[in-house]
């Protein structure tokens, strides 16, 4: 999320921040009911005992995508500039295909609620009913934004619905995988693995972010090769806007901002039915959120 620019906004930009920064690109911190074994023995959960944790992990990136969709929930944890905003969420969400990961998701933070459905590249949002969300909504319950028209970057989970299969993207091709142990995830038997993957891994390609350091991401497989958890934490260092002040950092640097993430998925398989809200109760605000943003579409 645009952290470096949420605080001190007009009552339209807050409101278009709020709608935006209450979504993710995946996650939650690691939730409670696990059972934890580190034990250094050899048998796995997922079978894997033989294989090596790297093709291990890449067998239940596959096979987790194979499965088509999943029921998610997750939470993410943002901090910067002694800041923190926490964001909890759980969805029905497609996961083999992460240029379309349809869904509908609730989420909520600070006491707000937004429900969520994605349909290809458009993401349909119904915000918390306030004199300034109805501003953003010109009065209707949903605004649309078409997620193309909308500039992303690492640290930015603004105008972004959770997205299952591109965490599972992350799990591709890490510079080291180790096995951790076995646990139980919500009552499932699980294998833990540890992965190291490099900014390059991480990073969009672009210039308004930096990852900084290598980036730790841990997963638990089941018996069946799925992924039931995947946790990712980093630090990122966004670039400042031409006016921000430095605040400290390096010149032309905004404030560094520290991400946990988590991924819970279980109920494989479920279908997913998603559709789009009746066109008379929805406002189409992408170009309100890129003004909103600075003008940066993509």
């Amino acid at each position: 999320m645009n952290v470096q620019h949420k605080y001190g906004c007009s009552a339209l930009r807050r409101t278009a921040l709020l709608s935006t920064s209450i979504m993710l690109a995946s996650g939650a911190l690691t939730g409670c009911g696990a059972s934890h074994s580190h034990d250094g023995t050899k048998q796995s959960a997922s079978g894997a005992a033989d294989a090596s944790p790297a093709a291990a992990v890449e067998t239940a990136r596959a096979a987790t995508a194979n499965a088509k969709s999943a029921r998610l929930t997750l939470q993410e944890t943002v901090r910067t500039d002694g800041k923190t905003q926490t964001v909890q969420g759980s969805g029905l969400t497609k996961v083999g295909n992460s240029s379309r990961s349809d869904g509908q998701f609730t989420l909520s933070t600070a006491g707000q609620a937004v429900q969520m459905r994605v349909l290809g590249t458009t993401l349909y949002e119904k915000l918390p009913a306030t004199a300034a969300t109805r501003q953003l909504s010109d009065g209707k319950p949903w605004i649309s934004v078409n997620t193309t028209k909308i500039r992303h970057s690492t640290a930015d989970t603004q105008n972004q619905a959770p997205n299952a299969a591109q965490q599972l993207a992350y799990l591709r091709n890490p510079q080291q995988a180790t096995r951790v142990g076995t646990d139980t995830i919500d009552g499932v038997p699980t294998t833990h693995y540890r992965l190291i993957l490099s900014p390059s891994q991480i990073a969009d390609g672009t210039a308004k972010t930096q990852v900084v350091g290598k980036v730790p991401v841990d997963v638990w497989i089941d018996t069946s090769h799925r992924v039931r958890q995947e946790t990712i934490s980093m630090t990122v260092q966004p670039a400042a806007s031409p006016s921000a002040p430095s605040n400290g950092t390096a010149p032309g640097q905004g404030q560094q901002v520290q991400v946990a993430m988590t991924m819970r998925l279980d109920d494989f398989g479920t279908p997913v039915h998603v559709t789009a809200p009746p066109s008379t109760q929805v406002t189409d605000a992408t170009a309100k959120i890129v003004q909103a943003m600075g003008g940066q579409s993509a």
